[in-house]
């Protein structure tokens, strides 16, 4: 019999222990907010071309017209005065605060036998200082216009004519 009560009182300590091993701490819940935000697509416009002006025939190097539209030459032999030479511009668009990123991928100009190369962009606008791409420049919500400078590489042996084409200059946020 008393071996009965020690295997009961045994037991009933068992039972005690394992309900507060088993026991589990009050929870707490609160509310997380979640939040998204969908933006405008960015929008590129480009509006004025980029124009080098006359150059001379025979003559290599490269011309460079910067943002605020002044042109310079690594050969004073290679430019004509004359003709009408100017910075880019194309108006951008993006959400208001949105950091953009804007790039010029190098290309060509043609006459339709020769080619001349147009690189190493540069960029400006109201709302950034001026610098080369990947330019960043942040969003107003309302067109910001950015200029645009570059490079134009002329070997020399080209002939005379007219060069056109286009580059692409792209905006994207970032």
């Amino acid at each position: 019999m008393k071996m009965m009560k020690i295997l009961m009182l045994g037991a009933a300590v068992a039972v005690i222990g394992s309900g507060i091993v088993m026991q589990k701490a009050d929870a707490a819940t609160d509310a997380l907010d979640v939040e998204a935000r969908i933006l405008n697509a960015v929008t590129i416009t480009c509006t004025d071309e980029l124009s080098f002006g006359y150059l001379a025939l025979g003559e290599a190097g490269t011309v460079t017209i910067d943002t605020a539209g002044g042109r310079s030459e690594t050969n004073v032999d290679l430019t004509i005065p004359g003709g009408s030479y100017q910075s880019g511009s194309c108006d951008v668009t993006g959400d208001n605060t949105v950091v953009m990123e804007i790039t010029g991928t190098p290309g060509t100009i043609t006459n339709g036998t020769d080619t001349l190369n147009v690189n190493n962009f540069t960029f400006d606008d109201p709302v950034g200082a001026p610098g080369v791409g990947p330019y960043p420049t942040t969003g107003t919500g309302a067109a910001v216009a950015i200029t645009i400078g570059a490079d134009l590489v002329v070997a020399g042996t080209e002939s005379a004519g007219q060069y056109l084409g286009t580059v692409d200059i792209t905006a994207d946020y970032q």
